[in-house]
C-alpha cells in the first residue's frame, strides 16, 4: 500500500495468473507474479475469477486464503482474491473474498448472477460493497456484467471504482466487454476487470468512466497497474451528470404489477 494515500488517487494492480495443475504449482506461479509486480505503489490488488481452476475444494479454499491473508500483511496491501468456490451449509458458493492490509479478511461477494454452465453453485443474494482505505469498491464476478441493475445499487451505496473479477472465453469476450465498458460509463466510475486467461483471452483492462480503456493486458499472464484519478472523475460526473428517473420507473412497475398490462408496446 502506498505510504501516503490521497482520496483523489487510488492505483490497482491487475493480477492475470493462468491456473496450474496443483495448489502448490498454482501458489508458487503466483507468488512468482506478485514478486515482479509494484506493490508498494498498489492500493488494491484484483485476481481473475476461479483464481486456482472451478476446484470444490475446502483444503484448497483454506490454503490460498492463508495465502493471501499472509500476503496482504507482509506487503500492506489490499485485494480483492479472485474468486473461490466456498462451501457453507452444503452449497457451493462462487465468491469473491476482500482481505486488507493487516492480513484481514474484511468481506466476501458471492456471485449473484450464475451462467448455464455453473449449476452446482448456489446464488448469492447480498451485493458487494466495501470502504477500502476510505474508497468505496463495488465487487461483481464476470457475469453480473450483464445485468446493470446490479451495478446502479453499488454506485447508489458509494461505489467511485468497480472491481470485477471474471473468467470470460472467447466466444463472449467483445460482448462482456463492450457491457464492462457500458456499466463503467453509465455510473461514471471507473471499471477494473481482471480476467482468467485459462481460456485464452485474458486481456484484464482497467476502463474510464468515459468508457475509454485506459490500460490493457495481452493473453499471457501477467501484472497491470493504474493510477486512478477520482477527483477527475468526480468532475466528470459534475460535468455530464443526469437524473435517473425513478419516479416515473416506480409507477411504471407498480401499475404493471397490478393490473398486468403494459404501455406503449
Amino acid at each position: 500500500m502506498k505510504a501516503s494515500h490521497s482520496s483523489d488517487g487510488f492505483t490497482v494492480l491487475l493480477v492475470q495468473n493462468k491456473p496450474k495443475r496443483s495448489l502448490t504449482e498454482n501458489l508458487k506461479h503466483l507468488e512468482k507474479l506478485l514478486s515482479a509486480a509494484k506493490l508498494g505503489e498498489a492500493d488494491l490488488v484484483v485476481l481473475p475469477e476461479f483464481i486456482f481452476e472451478q476446484r470444490k475444494s475446502q483444503r484448497w479454499l483454506a490454503e490460498t486464503l492463508s495465502f493471501f491473508r499472509l500476503f496482504c500483511r507482509k506487503n500492506s496491501v489490499n485485494a480483492v482474491a479472485g474468486s473461490i468456490p466456498e462451501k457453507e451449509t452444503g452449497s457451493w458458493y462462487n465468491t469473491a473474498f476482500l482481505i486488507d492490509g493487516k492480513g484481514e479478511l474484511i468481506g466476501k461477494y458471492r456471485k449473484m448472477h450464475l451462467g448455464p454452465l455453473e449449476g452446482e453453485f448456489s446464488e448469492g443474494d447480498t451485493v458487494g460493497i466495501f470502504s477500502i482505505d476510505g474508497v468505496k469498491i463495488g465487487v461483481g464476478i464476470c457475469r453480473d456484467l450483464w445485468f446493470p441493475e446490479y451495478w446502479r445499487v453499488l454506485k447508489k451505496r458509494g461505489a467511485v471504482l468497480f472491481a470485477v473479477t471474471s473468467c470470460i472465453e472467447k466466444p463472449e469476450w467483445e460482448g462482456s466487454l463492450s457491457m464492462a465498458r457500458a456499466r463503467a460509463v453509465e455510473n461514471q466510475v471507473f471499471l477494473a476487470l481482471c480476467n482468467n486467461p485459462q481460456s485464452g483471452v485474458g486481456r484484464s483492462c482497467v476502463i474510464k468512466y468515459d468508457a475509454s480503456i485506459m490500460a490493457t493486458l495481452n493473453d499471457k499472464p501477467g501484472t497491470l497497474l493504474a493510477d486512478l484519478d477520482l477527483a477527475q472523475a468526480e468532475e466528470w460526473r459534475n460535468k455530464i451528470g443526469y437524473k435517473r428517473r425513478t419516479d416515473i420507473y416506480d409507477i411504471i412497475e407498480k401499475h404493471e404489477n397490478a393490473s398486468g398490462e403494459r404501455w406503449n408496446e
